[in-house]
């Protein structure tokens, strides 16, 4: 078989779908139209380009082994034509893809094609059409009195006042009171009283 161009970008970005597409159902055939139309949600026909696309791609996976062509004949009105289906190869559907909004970790949110974290921010941000949101920097953001609590705490710490009593004047568990004396203590505030 001739070696078959696929953008690569086009490749990347289109190659973890249609192995959720075709993960769905491991023992069904479909056609590149088929696999084009459940890309899509199933409500539209793809277009030339997306068809085209996604035939490119399927040719660059069969390459890869990750899925299997057959062709056969078909009637398609009064005339039978050759038809090429395709299936995915048994094994691929689950360590294949890669998540197509973030392509870092494993999709295991099989239905959209997403990682786990990126499925969680995109239910946090009211499930946009969009997709999920880019992750932000830091982690999840901070509550926006926690800076108030870590400087109340440096204050009490350094009127000698022990963990559990400075987590009963702030209400919080004293765990909480040992996790703003490490920061205190990784910016070099901490009092010299501890």
């Amino acid at each position: 078989m001739a070696r078959v161009s696929a953008g690569g970008t086009q490749y990347a970005e289109m190659m973890p779908r249609v192995v959720v597409v075709l993960g769905r159902h491991p023992r069904l055939w479909f056609t590149a139209q088929e696999v084009g139309q459940q890309l899509l949600g199933g409500q539209d026909t793809p277009t030339r380009t997306q068809a085209a696309v996604t035939l490119r791609t399927l040719r660059r996976m069969e390459e890869a082994g990750l899925v299997r062509s057959i062709t056969g004949r078909r009637a398609v009105g009064s005339t039978k034509q050759f038809v090429t289906r395709w299936q995915i190869t048994k094994g691929v559907s689950r360590f294949a893809s890669v998540c197509s909004a973030c392509r870092r970790r494993p999709a295991t949110v099989r239905d959209r094609g997403w990682c786990r974290p990126c499925n969680d921010r995109w239910r946090r941000a009211g499930k946009p059409k969009a997709g999920p949101p880019k992750p932000s920097k830091g982690g999840r953001p901070r509550q926006p009195d926690t800076e108030l609590r870590v400087q109340e705490t440096r204050k009490l710490l350094a009127q000698g006042k022990g963990t559990m009593e400075i987590a009963r004047t702030l209400g919080v568990p004293g765990s909480t009171v040992t996790y703003y004396k490490h920061r205190l203590a990784e910016r070099g505030e901490l009092p010299q009283a501890c």
